[in-house]
């Protein structure tokens, strides 16, 4: 069974800060290619327990054919947890149907460096630690009787580094902001809060400061720490279009059929490049048609099915880049609407205005078929007389007079079928002869 999403994370490891704490952003697309609801379910492993790992939002969520929804998870790996590498992964299931319709996810790693030796503390050490708690005691009460000033230092400025960063869509930056005082020196131990002024453009962790990627363009992302600021410039840039796969229910059509053409649009690893477009070009637009519906979506439309192998037409998706795709079609007739029965021109090309023949003569009519677009169809038909005492029809259309009278000829192809009436004889001009 083919997988309803596909799932991408930008780095299949996740960096822990000073408290063990880290996150990962994972990509899931709905390939289904119809509206489902998913369950995003997280997967401990190597040791790992559910209790360090939590999904930011909501687990269920709705997903529609060709966009992406994002899910962040936070790791919070408890102190107690001995040193050593462990990982998860982010699966999927479909709410409707969640022991069939799943997808696991890649593995994420996390490595948990080792704690420092725990400090016995001497016994000498509780004898000190009394000795300074009363000399606190006393500060303090000195400290009511006769205050002086004792400030937090003042911050002058934060400054985020790197001052200018670029990355792909998808991709993750750390940024670090530094809080100094007015001589330059770094105040630790400051809460530092991020934003980004384009979230659509570039997402920023607002406590750990990591950026990623969204969308190609630029954004501003600021750094504040008890109203001092900083900002930098990041730039994401498109993944390169490596290919492009198209989808489509069937390329055999008839002449009006309409059949809807998808363009998914890969990179080097054939992930599904997403808010990207294509241009969509047909290289015979007489015998078929495509136009555009959305970014990467076209409407074929079958004109004409043609008469030869060099009539059959290729529609083609191109990139902003330049990567391009075709997909070959066959556009057959329709079934036969109409038949017209027409009778045997004179030897001197001139239509004969009556269809009459002497007894004992012949003549060969033809029969034309076409289909409701107005085509000529190379149909077989079936030709018979309503009276084959007066006129009798052979499987070529060749009709012979034997008796006098007025007899109807047909001519049959599919569901359709022609008429037309013979008169034996007439006056005037007849084929076989004057009578």
């Amino acid at each position: 069974m083919p997988s309803l999403f596909a799932i991408t994370v930008p780095n299949n490891s996740v960096p822990l800060n000073a408290q063990r704490r880290g996150s990962a952003s994972f990509s899931v697309y709905d390939s289904s290619g119809r509206p489902v609801r998913g369950r995003a379910v997280l997967v401990p492993q190597g040791g790992a327990t559910p209790d360090w790992f939590s999904i930011v939002g909501e687990a269920e969520r709705d997903f529609v054919p060709s966009e992406t929804v994002q899910y962040t998870v936070q790791v919070d790996i408890p102190s107690g947890a001995p040193p050593g590498e462990y990982s998860f992964q982010l699966d999927m299931v479909n709410v409707a149907n969640p022991d069939e319709d799943y997808t696991r996810g890649p593995g994420v790693t996390i490595g948990v460096p080792e704690s420092a030796t725990p400090f016995r503390v001497p016994w000498w050490a509780y004898a000190v630690a009394g000795v300074v708690s009363v000399l606190a005691v006393v500060v303090a009460v000195i400290l009511v009787i006769r205050p002086w000033d004792v400030e937090r230092p003042e911050i002058n400025s934060v400054r985020i580094t790197p001052r200018l960063g670029q990355v792909e869509e998808g991709q993750e930056l750390q940024l670090t902001a530094r809080v100094l005082d007015i001589q330059g020196a770094d105040l630790p131990g400051r809460e530092v809060i991020w934003t980004s002024r384009n979230p659509e453009v570039a997402e920023v962790n607002p406590a750990l400061g990591m950026v990623i990627g969204k969308a190609k363009g630029t954004a501003i992302i600021e750094a504040t720490v008890e109203g001092v600021s900083d900002e930098m410039t990041v730039t994401v840039s498109q993944t390169p279009v490596k290919s492009i796969k198209l989808r489509i229910d069937s390329t055999n059509l008839v002449e009006g059929d309409q059949v809807k053409v998808q363009a998914m649009l890969l990179d080097k690893d054939e992930n599904i490049l997403e808010n990207r477009s294509v241009v969509w070009s047909s290289n015979a637009n007489e015998y078929a048609t495509v136009t555009s519906v959305s970014k990467v979506d076209g409407l074929i439309t079958a004109i004409y099915a043609g008469t030869s192998d060099s009539s059959k037409p290729f529609i083609t998706a191109t990139s902003d880049e330049g990567v391009s795709s075709s997909i070959n079609l066959s556009v057959t007739h329709g079934p036969v609407e109409s038949v017209q029965v027409r009778w045997p021109t004179s030897p001197f090309t001139v239509p004969l205005f009556f269809e009459c023949l002497k007894v004992g003569s012949s003549v060969t009519m033809t029969a034309i078929s076409k289909d409701k677009q107005g085509h000529t169809i190379g149909s077989s038909v079936t030709w018979t007389s309503g009276n084959d005492r007066i006129l009798v029809v052979d499987p070529t259309g060749q009709a012979t007079a034997k008796a006098e009278g007025t007899a109807t000829v047909s001519a049959k192809s599919g569901g359709a079928r022609g008429n037309l009436t013979v008169k034996i004889p007439c006056a005037g001009l007849v084929i076989g002869g004057v009578p």
